[in-house]
């Protein structure tokens, strides 16, 4: 049937056709999307960081140096600054202590503009006794199973059904029994440790 061959050749390179551009579209998008993504991860975000005990902070407010100080967290979380005095730091990130000393400030300055940058932060510790001993410190956050990774492992005669997390001082400390095996297998929460936290493997 030769009249029927030209359609049969035509549609097939209309759907090459097709194809081609459809593939172009994909591919311009992903590129997009991927320009997109790399922009975002270029800027400074506003971060997740809690502001510790012991961190030294660099706190300018634009055009009054009179009200910028650098200053250190004290051990009870707070910090003092001219004007607004007393603020509490820890806890918090850098941008929402920036807002909150902006709100203060805005009492006595017409629109303050505050930023709040960390520039040194205090190592975190925590002590592990028993079957594993030592001392790890760190700046960023650690789960259990990091600390105990970075203490160098059990010994051979140590039990990881019995961990005990010790947190807090005083009278009532909290006393936490975790389970190693159970958390490398994803069956048991893998805790973020605390500063000051005292880890005993039996």
């Amino acid at each position: 049937m030769p009249g029927v061959s030209p359609m049969i050749i035509g549609s097939r390179s209309e759907r090459k056709v097709h194809a081609a551009i459809a593939a172009m579209v994909i591919l311009l998008i992903w590129c997009g999307a991927s320009e997109g993504q790399q922009s975002n991860d270029d800027g400074p975000q506003e971060g997740s960081y809690p502001i510790a005990n012991g961190d030294t902070l660099d706190i300018v407010v634009w055009k009054t140096p009179d009200l910028s100080r650098e200053v250190t967290v004290r051990p009870d979380g707070w910090i003092s600054l001219p004007l607004v005095n007393d603020i509490r730091a820890v806890g918090k990130t850098p941008m929402e202590l920036k807002r909150t000393i902006t709100a203060r400030l805005t009492e006595f300055v017409s629109e303050p503009v505050v930023s709040v940058i960390v520039t040194q932060i205090r190592n975190l510790e925590v002590t592990l006794l028993g079957k594993v001993t030592g001392q790890v410190q760190f700046q960023d956050p650690k789960t259990i199973l990091e600390v105990l990774a970075m203490s160098g492992g059990f010994d051979e005669f140590s039990k990881p059904k019995d961990i005990y997390v010790v947190r807090g001082r005083g009278s009532n400390p909290q006393r936490l029994k975790v389970n190693y095996s159970e958390m490398i297998k994803g069956e048991e929460v893998n805790i973020r440790v605390k500063d000051g936290d005292l880890i005993i493997v039996e």
